[in-house]
């Protein structure tokens, strides 16, 4: 089990602020291979159940959700969730009903992600690293394009992991964002992301 703590918007057209911000990290959602994810359907917004590459995860909100000023124009909602993960075989009867058989106890999302990890350096100076990068602690950063259920929408998320929980500046977000203005009436988890589709 692991503790982990995020926050993430929704929105239905791209953000060009955000894009300029990872384009300059050499990122580009355009060049990235989608991937796609299968949700079950539990039409909850405390708990998320997904198969993701031979892999079970289960994310449950605890506690209440915490409204919180990350920048000058973006304001959300935090969750502290917990998480479980298990592997599964891809060619188990089940798991090819949930991929190959369009099961309709499961939501297809497929996504093109961007992002990068964000820890400290030996300095306490944010160090910006690939995803795949293994680091102790820290905050994943994403941007992503959806497509669930014929729509596409688009997603921005900070998700903190490890032991230690670094302090995300305004400063950061108000960089990457700019004069965007992220508000609370598109910032939930994916739970409830799923519930609205």
């Amino acid at each position: 089990m692991l503790a982990s703590k995020e926050i993430r918007w929704f929105f239905e057209k791209e953000n060009k602020e955000i894009t300029k911000w990872f384009l300059k990290k050499n990122l580009t959602i355009t060049t990235t291979k989608p991937r796609t994810d299968y949700y079950k359907k539990l039409n909850q917004d405390n708990l998320c159940i997904k198969l993701c590459e031979g892999t079970i995860e289960i994310k449950e909100r605890i506690g209440k959700v915490t409204k919180k000023q990350m920048g000058k124009f973006a304001f959300g909602f935090i969750e502290n969730c917990v998480k479980w993960s298990f592997n599964v075989k891809l060619e188990d009867l089940q798991t090819k009903e949930i991929i190959y058989d369009e099961n309709p106890e499961w939501i297809a999302v497929t996504k093109n992600r961007i992002g990068l990890k964000i820890t400290h350096d030996a300095k306490g100076n944010y160090l910006f690293l690939p995803t795949t990068d293994c680091v102790d602690y820290g905050c994943h950063i994403e941007y992503a394009r959806i497509q669930a259920n014929g729509k596409f929408l688009y997603s921005f998320g900070l998700e903190w992991f490890g032991d230690k929980i670094i302090e995300i500046d305004t400063t950061l977000i108000d960089e990457i964002t700019n004069t965007s203005i992220l508000g609370c009436l598109e910032s939930f988890g994916y739970a409830e992301f799923l519930k609205r589709l």
